[in-house]
């Protein structure tokens, strides 16, 4: 998914005054408030609408360090400064430097950037050895195409580097877990829901890379978020929509916790992880449009058969009602408007269950294999012998046949 500019030094500026940051304000260190606060109580959908009282600062201390650490993260986003940024990170876990190198590299981009980025501290404490702290971080953006505002609140981490300097060291996890195949994270409150995820998993290892034909050689690492807006902040802060899951080559799968239960969300995360796997963690050749249909297609084997009736429906109706969207405009998740994303979805199941009813799973598998290392063209070409073109004039003739 996303990625991509720069403003002047004296633009940057501008924008920090009118969005209340001036250059010398540090950003805030509240108290524990009456009531638990999180992004869901507070802000499901938007910023809260007053900040916290700030509590004062001890001169010399690690919170008057890590508040002036924020504030420098604070402007580096802003004025689109990545090296600057990454300069205050530690990195040196390699699933969340590659994790937040893509952040860095989404509002880095015209797509992603942001007019506002506004960080606020709760609940900070220091380890007996002065070496690393934790606290609950609010953050609230509002991004420059569409000027939409979020907020999200979630537990983090600061460690001391060797070299006497505070750096941001990503989302604090409560607890972890390790079996054959998986290795998992919780957000604070979530430690029951990752051991039901838990169980689960070698059930949905087993049917899935069956289905798919193919086993991966590493293991996935799965993180438990504690909402939604949590998982779009640490993911991409261009993501407007609420998302439940996400997975990218190399990435941990992330899953917002109180959905983390739902077999079929799972499945799906788990087989964008395995053909990123058969293409060398890459995106391989696959278009969007058929990355999701893989997929929704892994998903497809927990839900009942009513489901998958419904998600055929919907594209039958639309074929007759406006005519299917066109492959072309959702090949690139990047450029896909988001009017068109259910449609890469519902579209790219059909066009599995298709091959899959039609060729089989074997050639389906192939066909998807094929994909990895090669075009959409070549791959269709290569496994089913015929050109693209030709499938889609079969698939659209299937389509019609099913609905009469």
């Amino acid at each position: 998914m996303p990625r991509f500019f720069a403003l002047s030094v004296c633009l940057a500026a501008l924008l920090l005054t009118a969005c209340g940051v001036s250059p010398g304000s540090l950003p805030t260190l509240t108290p524990d408030p009456a009531l638990p606060a999180t992004a869901a109580a507070l802000f499901p959908t938007a910023v809260p609408t007053s900040a916290p009282t700030p509590t004062p600062l001890a001169a010399g201390g690690a919170s008057e360090a890590i508040a002036r650490l924020l504030r420098t993260m604070q402007s580096a986003v802003i004025t689109r400064n990545p090296d600057a940024y990454l300069a205050l990170v530690d990195l040196s876990d390699p699933v969340f430097a590659l994790e937040h190198t893509r952040w860095v590299e989404d509002w880095n981009s015209a797509l992603g950037a942001v007019l506002r980025y506004e960080l606020a501290l709760r609940n900070l404490t220091v380890s007996a050895d002065g070496r690393e702290a934790a606290a609950d971080l609010t953050v609230n953006w509002t991004s420059l195409q569409g000027n939409v505002s979020r907020g999200a609140d979630f537990p983090v981490r600061f460690t001391l580097g060797e070299d006497g300097l505070w750096r941001y060291a990503g989302e604090r996890w409560a607890t972890m877990l390790e079996t054959d195949h998986f290795l998992l994270r919780a957000m604070p409150g979530l430690e029951r829901r990752m051991e039901q995820v838990a169980a689960f998993l070698p059930q949905v290892y087993a049917r899935v890379t069956e289905a798919l034909g193919y086993e991966p050689a590493g293991r996935l690492e799965i993180k438990l978020y504690n909402n939604p807006w949590s998982l779009s902040a640490t993911t991409r802060l261009s993501l407007t929509e609420e998302i439940a899951g996400w997975n990218e080559p190399g990435e941990a799968l992330k899953i917002v916790g109180a959905q983390a239960d739902d077999e079929g969300l799972i499945a799906h995360e788990f087989a964008h992880y395995l053909t990123f796997d058969m293409a060398g963690t890459t995106r391989g050749g696959y278009p969007w449009w058929l990355s999701e249909g893989i997929s929704r297609y892994a998903e497809s084997l927990f839900r009942p058969e009513a489901d998958r009736n419904a998600w055929l429906a919907a594209v039958r109706d639309r074929r007759r009602a406006q005519g299917l969207v066109a492959w072309e405009d959702m090949a690139v998740f990047e450029r896909t408007p988001e009017a068109l994303w259910p449609f890469a979805y519902l579209q790219g199941y059909a066009f599995i269950a298709y091959v899959t009813e039609t060729r089989g799973a074997e050639v389906r598998n192939a066909w998807i294999r094929a994909m990895a290392t090669g075009d959409l063209e070549s791959a269709t070409q290569a496994a089913l012998d015929v050109s693209f073109g030709d499938l889609d004039r079969g698939f659209r003739a299937w389509l019609d046949a099913s609905a009469s």
